[in-house]
């Protein structure tokens, strides 16, 4: 029992909290008390926000307003003349044994459901290998799921090698040109629409946004203090910073 609770300590959910506590306990025993006490008051209320409820719903919120402001899929729909080329899924994340992730299947589905409204001809899913161990690429795992849902296997392009957004927008845009296909939907979930749609355009598409969600892609924490929610304010940072460091690179 109790090498399992060291080891839910070193390897779980309680890992941050652990090492806070080892370190403050360095510093007592070194006899810096006042400075431990000083340390451990700022890493409490550092652990307080980030594990505290909503805190990662705020951060996100301004990145959910200016998706929903791009988002043109409810008045393309009702719009028979709003059409492009192909639809282009980027995939979020694939494990190595195929399984696709909650949001690569949201993005997956809502492609999928402009292509049977006839939006466009084409889909285009764009992931490459997680790791060289990775025997098939996102995309081909991609495809399967899109197959057994009813798509032809014809109308299906693949992106195999991107690993990044920034490689999404670049190896789609490399693949597409030569085929003279550069207007497309492109679906993605709403915490990454903004930084997706602004690197696929500067890659040179003409983009028709579109988001992929569901009720829950609009909560990144729960209702109560959970380090799940430090892992939604990681999501919300990535964007911020991927915004940023993108824009630095001149990729947006």
């Amino acid at each position: 029992m109790f090498r399992l609770w060291i080891k839910s300590l070193l390897f779980g959910g309680g890992l941050p909290v652990t090492l806070f506590v080892l370190f403050c306990a360095f510093w007592v025993l070194r006899g810096r008390r006042r400075r431990a006490a000083r340390i451990a008051g700022a890493g409490l209320f550092v652990i307080s926000v980030m594990t505290w409820p909503g805190v990662a719903d705020i951060l996100a919120k301004p990145l959910f307003y200016w998706a929903e402001k791009l988002d043109r899929s409810t008045a393309c729909l009702a719009d028979p003349t709003c059409t492009a080329q192909v639809i282009v899924v980027p995939s979020e994340g694939i494990h190595p044994s195929g399984y696709l992730s909650e949001v690569t299947w949201l993005r997956l589905q809502k492609g999928i459901s402009l292509w049977k409204e006839g939006k466009a001809p084409l889909l285009l899913l764009s992931a490459g290998k997680g790791s060289p161990e990775q025997r098939r690429s996102g995309a081909e795992w991609m495809a399967d799921a899109a197959m057994e849902m009813g798509v032809p296997r014809e109308v299906i392009l693949l992106e195999k090698v991107a690993r990044s957004t920034h490689d999404n927008a670049v190896f789609s845009y490399n693949l597409l040109k030569a085929q003279g296909l550069t207007k497309v939907f492109l679906v993605t979930t709403p915490l990454h629409l903004v930084r997706t749609d602004a690197t696929f355009r500067q890659a040179g598409f003409e983009t028709i946004p579109v988001r992929a969600y569901s009720p829950s892609s609009f909560i990144l924490s729960l209702d109560y203090p959970s380090w799940e929610n430090a892992g939604g304010i990681y999501r919300g940072l990535n964007e911020y910073c991927g915004l940023l460091v993108y824009k630095i690179l001149g990729w947006l």
